[in-house]
């Protein structure tokens, strides 16, 4: 869903970051791929990064050093085609899987992104969404988690798209949301959804029982100022984009405070609302700078920085 965000109140909230628990990981380069409000970021089995690039209506895919590979999708509502194109996962084949989110499905797609089938319609019933925002996979591959941001629960289907179950109301409570949109699920299965309008990361099992949360609003260590997207590093780590603090919040499995970094604004390591975050097989973290219209990618390898270059950029208009 789009998201207009005053200019004022984010310059209110920048601040200066206070002293992390380890340091953060340093720019590397960044990619002007003609994005418009990039969302969720997947990888591939073979390390491709695949960006469900919104407003465009498409899926994008780079290699791990950012050069342009391949895209597909268009504007509209047949087979292939999306009205913002938001979340998106593989399962253990290699199909992939898009929140397709003002056409209220789910589209799953052939390892050569040719559409396979879809589920979902308008509403609130079993089976049915409203506004499919981020999808996670079960670590057995069985299970695909549907974040509805305006439906306030987690759907869960089978790979053929059999709903069996949902979690989550709308409201403050344990278990609640409002406006629930990131989800990650770690190696153990507990599935975490960020809840935006209570500034909060709530823990779930993977069958949605409530296990726990962390967060609070503000600015400081372990608070949030709208939660966004989210996603576990190779030994359990969970980074999670701060929307409206520009930043990258850093944490254990546990919800243990490790560190951050960001603030608002243009330059290299700086963000204008933060939606996406994906850590790759190499340990670069890829984060989708959403206003700045831009992804900015991170290492904690000391590496020089490097940009994509105009000929590549040219190659997505070709």
């Amino acid at each position: 869903m789009l998201k207009i965000v005053s200019l004022l109140l984010m310059l209110a909230l920048a601040g200066t970051a206070p002293a992390a628990a380890e340091p953060p990981p340093s720019f590397v380069f960044d990619i002007y791929g003609g994005f418009n409000q990039s969302h969720q970021m997947t990888l591939s089995n073979d390390g491709r990064i695949f960006i469900a690039d919104g407003y465009n209506h498409r899926v994008v895919v780079y290699s791990p050093s950012g050069q342009y590979l391949a895209q597909f999708g268009s504007y509209g509502t047949g087979p292939g085609q999306f009205k913002v194109a938001s979340g998106i996962v593989f399962d253990h084949a290699g199909n992939i899987f898009v929140a397709d989110q003002f056409n209220n499905r789910v589209q799953k797609f052939s390892p050569a992104f040719l559409p396979s089938g879809s589920f979902g319609t308008f509403g609130t019933n079993s089976g049915q969404l409203w506004y499919p925002v981020n999808l996670a996979i079960s670590p057995d591959g069985s299970r695909i988690y549907v974040v509805e941001y305006f439906g306030n629960r987690v759907s869960m289907f089978d790979l053929n798209g059999n709903f069996f179950g949902s979690f989550g109301t709308g409201g403050s409570g344990p278990g609640q949301f409002g406006h629930p949109w990131g989800i990650a699920v770690s190696a153990a299965g507990d599935v975490m959804v960020s809840d935006e309008d209570h500034h909060r990361i709530e823990r779930f099992s993977s069958t949605g029982a409530y296990l726990g949360e962390f967060g609070g609003p503000g600015s400081g260590p372990g608070e949030f100022n709208i939660p966004t997207g989210m996603c576990f590093d190779v030994v359990g780590s969970l980074y999670v984009c701060d929307e409206l603090n520009n930043r990258v919040r850093k944490f254990s499995n546990t919800g243990a405070f490790l560190s951050q970094w960001g603030s608002f604004g243009s330059a290299d390591g700086q963000f204008y609302n933060d939606w996406a975050v994906l850590s790759t097989q190499a340990g670069d973290i890829w984060v989708s700078d959403t206003y700045n219209y831009r992804i900015q990618v991170f290492s904690y390898q000391v590496t020089p920085a490097r940009r994509t270059s105009w000929g590549g950029l040219k190659s997505l208009y070709r």
